[in-house]
């Protein structure tokens, strides 16, 4: 086994724990909906966080060609990788009883998941540039500056319908940050 494929497969763990929670989570929410609807929000930002850490999973393919690696390469992978798998924590905590209402519940951790999100966005670029490859596409530090962006205006923001609002935006142009190289 490389170094490509023993950090890729600690990465695949964590992302697989984050896929696995955010099922779990939803499963439990879909069984508990005539007690405890969900709202649309958290619905969008399932689908949407979902989407993040496939695309992110996909990513970490693109580092298959280093040779030379280095602690800090691997620990701000880590934390970038540990940094997705906390959305869904913030989505679906652990000890989410059936008697809490999920809006509620996410209103007070919806601080915690913008602010993680922006750190993924951070850390999305550390670990792009480490790889050299910040500028290529042109684009992308724009792209996914709008991510870290819209979800600072999700942290100002106490209004439901900005919050659908903006991660709409974010669900509806994710798979186009990378593309299939």
């Amino acid at each position: 086994m490389g170094s490509f494929e023993f950090i890729a497969a600690l990465m695949s763990i964590i992302i697989g724990l984050g896929v696995t929670n955010l099922l779990a989570g939803a499963g439990r929410a879909f069984y508990r909906r005539k007690e405890n609807p969900m709202d649309e929000v958290h619905i969008v930002f399932t689908i949407a966080t979902l989407l993040v850490l496939i695309l992110q999973w996909w990513v970490t393919f693109q580092w298959n060609n280093e040779v030379n690696w280095s602690f800090d390469k691997f620990l701000v992978l880590i934390v970038w990788t540990i940094s997705l798998y906390m959305l869904t924590v913030f989505l679906y905590p652990p000890d989410l009883s059936e008697a809490e209402e999920h809006r509620a519940r996410f209103q007070r951790n919806r601080a915690g998941y913008y602010s993680t999100f922006i750190a993924m966005c951070l850390l999305d670029f550390a670990q792009t540039s480490i790889r050299g490859d910040l500028f290529h596409p042109v684009w992308y530090v724009p792209f996914v500056a709008q991510y870290a962006v819209l979800a600072g205006g999700g942290l100002l923001s106490t209004r439901f319908w900005l919050a659908v609002a903006l991660l709409s935006t974010g669900a509806v142009t994710i798979d186009s940050s990378h593309g299939t190289n």
